[in-house]
Parts: C-alpha cells; structure tokens; sequence
C-alpha cells in the first residue's frame, strides 16, 4: 500500500502573513475612508443643522449681528467645524477634534476654551453653565457626534463585512499559494 505524504515549502501561516502585509495597505485605506465618511458626516450636519438645533433668544439675536457669523447653530466662526479631523493613530485612524485653543470671537472678549471643550460643551450641554456675571446660563445639549457614532456602530456589520472580505480574499490567496509549493512524495 501507498502512502501519500503532501508537504509544503511553507506554511499556511507564512503565507498569511506574507499575503496580509500585501494586502494591509488595502485595509487601512477602507479603515482611514470610514473615519473620513464620520468626520464629513459630522461636518455636513453641522452645516445643514440636520437636526434641527434651535438657540436661545437671545444669544441668536447676538448671533445675528455678528459679520461673518454662520447661519446654522453650531458654526459661528467655523473655527469648531475646521477643527474636526481624522487623524492616525497607533492602531489605525480616528476622527476627533483637534487640541487647540478657540479663537478670539469679537465682541465676546477673550476666549480660553480649547476645541475640544467647546465640542464637549456643545454635545453635552451644561445645565449648571453661569454667566461670568454669575446669573444662571445653562447650556443645552446639542448631540451632533452621538447620532454619527451611533449610526456607524449599527451599520457595524457593514465594517466588519468589508474585513472579513479582505480577510477571505487573503485566505483564498494562502491556500493557492500553498498548492503552487505542494510537495507530493509517495512511498511504498
């Protein structure tokens, strides 16, 4: 009786690697066009004020009279709006807000507010917020990262879809590459 030993030169798992790092360029360019896709959707609701923000009297009449002032809610100066970017990170790419300070808003005196605040303030609200006078000035929330964020996370399986399609291809590679190498040896 004969026995068949079939060998490769190298294993599946060499192959793999060899293939994913090929391939992983590929798969960080999905990853970093998913963060653009957050970051521009973002910007576009801010912009449309997709969700229909409404302010207060009173700081829309101030709004009003400002040169320059952005007619939607949350872009006054669109210095928050640029500030939003994606940006690459150890493990991939994400979209946040960059660490710098808010510039100065004429007529609103000095400002010391890092963007990143302004955009925790602005999705959060703060219902203790005072006036540097001291009156009350609560903040409402206007949540315009949550519902983005929220979206994609149930869209998830799109994502993870995407992955496991390079992933398959990668496998799909391994394996004809393992049987270009096949080895078959028959003994007696």
């Amino acid at each position: 009786m004969a026995i068949e030993k079939i060998t490769s030169e190298r294993s599946y798992e060499e192959i793999f690697n060899e293939i994913f790092q090929e391939k992983f360029p590929a798969f960080k360019e999905e990853e970093y066009k998913i963060a653009c896709e957050i970051r521009d959707k973002i910007k576009e609701n801010i912009r449309t004020n997709y969700y229909n923000f409404k302010l207060s009297p009173k700081y829309q009449e101030w709004k009003d009279n400002q040169p320059n002032a952005g007619k939607v809610p949350l872009d006054l100066t669109r210095h928050y709006l640029d500030s939003i970017n994606v940006v690459a990170t150890e493990t991939g790419y994400t979209v946040q807000i960059d660490d710098v300070m808010h510039q100065d808003i004429p007529g609103k005196g000095q400002n010391t507010m890092h963007m990143r605040e302004l955009g925790q303030l602005l999705e959060y609200g703060d219902p203790d917020r005072t006036h540097p006078n001291g009156s009350p000035n609560p903040m409402p929330a206007f949540p315009h990262w949550r519902p983005v964020i929220y979206e994609y996370q149930e869209n998830h399986g799109l994502i993870k879809d995407r992955f496991n399609n390079l992933i398959s291809e990668i496998h799909e590679l391994t394996i004809q590459k393992m049987n270009e190498s096949v080895k078959r040896t028959t003994k007696l």
